[in-house]
């Protein structure tokens, strides 16, 4: 009974540093909110992780599904929060697609899809 309590609490507390040891980095926040629309573009998108990864990619797509062209080369090396510049934008919806890799090589992709409302007329 002894050895089976040993082996019942080591099991329990592989199990909890496993569940450690497996998470992962994750999105925390974006000056662009999913599905927002949005009067003015800002001047970066900013997004912001709940640990160091590097950025592997930044692109954007218009709502054809169409690559929008801008000149961005992601940083090397590891950070908590990226700035990506963004290019004029003329009023559409608009999809933000990025790859980031952490520390233990995990690949994670995300995307935020919103649109540039047009200026409104005076």
């Amino acid at each position: 009974m002894h050895v089976i309590k040993i082996v019942l609490a080591s099991c329990i507390v592989l199990a909890a540093s496993t569940g450690l040891a497996l998470a992962h980095a994750g999105m925390k926040a974006s000056n662009i909110a999913a599905d927002a629309v949005i009067d003015t573009l800002p001047a970066a998108f900013t997004m912001s992780f709940t640990q160091a990864v590097g950025l592997a990619s930044f692109s954007l797509e218009n709502d054809q599904g169409a690559p929008v062209t801008f000149d961005y080369t992601p940083p090397k090396g590891m950070a908590i929060e990226y700035s990506v510049p963004l290019p004029r934008l003329a009023p559409g919806r608009y999809l933000a697609k990025w790859r980031t890799i952490s520390k233990d090589g995990h690949a994670m992709a995300g995307e935020i899809g919103f649109t540039l409302s047009p200026k409104p007329r005076e």
